[in-house]
């Protein structure tokens, strides 16, 4: 049995591949060891595995905040002592969007999701990462930089009477109980990050579409512009705001003089091809 996950901080998605070539699937909630604690991780992982506890398991597991050494060896730990006879392969998240986008070509990936991140991709191994600094200090063109960049327009007064209306018929206009939840959340990026699918919904508003399109630029200058050799390299694009924005997205590169290739909602498609093409060979 191979078994392959795509961890965010949000979602996890599975799937299992059979001796017969069988794909299934699950979905779980995200696993990230920067956020979680053990018990919480050991939770999730039971939810979705109980049913292969005693299989003979090939397990490869992308996950966010899976980069650390540190972070790598408490999650293989965890996965280790769950299975009876398992060979399992710990991976950072950007690593598989890599090698779901790029296959074994070269590319520039990226990752636009609760989160984002970038690499250079040599069809092997990644060579150059610009820092995605966590959505404190970065994160440029994630869920969490959109909905933060709506909340600050929000409470400064800066959204159409509209988007105002509509923001306050959804989440309603007490603005301080609102920071408070917002500063008050287990996990604040993943709060924010939901603001963004409010953001989705009222795009057609010329000053939300600015918004986002300003947002898209900057994660293009400050994240793909500085890889060497990225104006004749394909850029791909994972992750749920660089499918649901995929048009302000190819419109921003466009501009930039970028070229956009793949833009795909999950990796795990990708990562299930890639794994299921090298079991054969």
């Amino acid at each position: 049995m191979i078994i392959i996950a795509d961890s965010g901080s949000t979602k996890t998605d599975w799937r299992f591949i059979d001796s017969n070539g069988n794909v299934t699937q699950a979905k779980s909630e995200g696993i990230n060891p920067n956020y979680m604690t053990e018990e919480e991780i050991k939770v999730n992982i039971t939810s979705v595995l109980k049913d292969y506890k005693s299989e003979s398991v090939k397990l490869y597991f992308y996950g966010a905040g899976c980069k650390a050494e540190k972070n790598v060896a408490f999650v293989h730990r965890l996965f280790m002592s769950f299975f009876f006879s398992a060979n399992v392969y710990i991976n950072h998240d950007m690593f598989g969007a890599a090698r779901s986008l790029c296959g074994h070509d070269s590319g520039i990936a990226c990752i636009l999701g609760t989160g984002s991140n970038s690499c250079l991709y040599d069809g092997q191994e990644i060579t150059a990462n610009v820092r995605s600094l966590g959505y404190l200090l970065g994160d440029e063109g994630s869920g969490s930089y959109i909905g933060k960049k709506l909340l600050q327009n929000y409470f400064r007064g800066n959204l159409s009477s509209q988007v105002t209306k509509n923001f306050e018929k959804r989440f309603g206009d007490n603005q301080d109980e609102l920071i408070r939840e917002i500063y008050n959340a287990e996990n604040s990026a993943r709060y924010i990050s939901k603001f963004s699918k409010f953001v989705f919904q009222n795009i057609k508003d010329p000053g939300m579409y600015k918004m986002v399109y300003s947002i898209m630029v900057e994660f293009l200058e400050l994240n793909v512009q500085q890889y060497e050799g990225y104006e004749t390299t394909p850029v791909h694009f994972t992750g749920s705001v660089a499918y649901y924005f995929s048009n302000i997205l190819r419109k921003a590169g466009q501009d930039k003089g970028i070229t956009i290739g793949h833009v795909v909602e999950s990796p795990i498609a990708g990562l299930t091809l890639y794994h299921k093409e090298e079991s054969i060979l």
